[in-house]
């Protein structure tokens, strides 16, 4: 993937984002570009690593309808309580972002996104490590890692620092070429916008290991 297309990629998904972020009816819209990022076209040889991933998750089952990684009733301590909106069809998530699903909540401009990263793995920039590099080469203006979540590395990450505003992109690290994002908008603050990403991630983590 050359630079000029991995940065359409990121520019996509950003627009993409600032949809979501004013829509209150609950359209689906794509995850927030904290894992939907490029890489320039350096050698394998510049590429960060990244953590290794021991024990994968496999999505598979779940590209064809990614509100089905959030069971409805265990949505409902976060407050969603009405069915998320699958978004798998369009350009963005069949060519660019990957598949993803939106809930909106019970207030005006509440809402969340839960994304599969399956376009940065097809385009050779996927992962903790596409992170990294997206970071590396300024494409991705914000990345901080933060505590694992089910025993897989997560990352608050965007093309800025949103989380104070209530806007929290947590992406997570399922394969070494593989992330699935939750992007919390419309929150108070950085606390309550990132503890639902990270409580929905749990989520995801969950059903991907097969938890009831």
């Amino acid at each position: 993937m050359n630079k000029l297309t991995a940065t359409t990629l990121l520019v996509a998904v950003a627009a993409s984002l600032a949809a979501c972020s004013g829509e209150t009816g609950g359209n689906p819209r794509p995850a927030e570009p904290a894992a939907s990022t490029g890489a320039t076209g350096s050698s394998a040889a510049d590429q960060p690593g990244g953590p290794k991933i021991a024990n994968p998750l496999d999505v598979s089952p779940y590209l064809g309808n990614p509100c089905e990684l959030t069971p409805l009733p265990k949505l409902a301590a976060a407050g969603y309580t009405e069915p998320g909106e699958p978004k798998t069809e369009d350009d963005v998530a069949k060519v660019l972002a990957g598949p993803s699903c939106h809930w909106s909540g019970a207030e005006p401009g509440v809402g969340m996104t839960v994304q599969v990263q399956t376009g940065n793995r097809d385009s050779g920039i996927g992962g903790v490590a596409g992170l990294e590099k997206a970071k590396q080469s300024r494409q991705l203006g914000f990345l901080e890692q933060t505590e694992d979540i089910g025993g897989y590395p997560a990352y608050f990450a965007g093309q800025s620092d949103r989380r104070a505003t209530g806007n929290c992109g947590l992406a997570v690290g399922i394969a070494d070429d593989l992330t699935f994002t939750v992007t919390s908008l419309g929150y108070q603050g950085a606390q309550d916008s990132c503890e639902n990403s990270v409580r929905v991630a749990g989520i995801v983590i969950d059903t991907l290991k097969g938890g009831a």
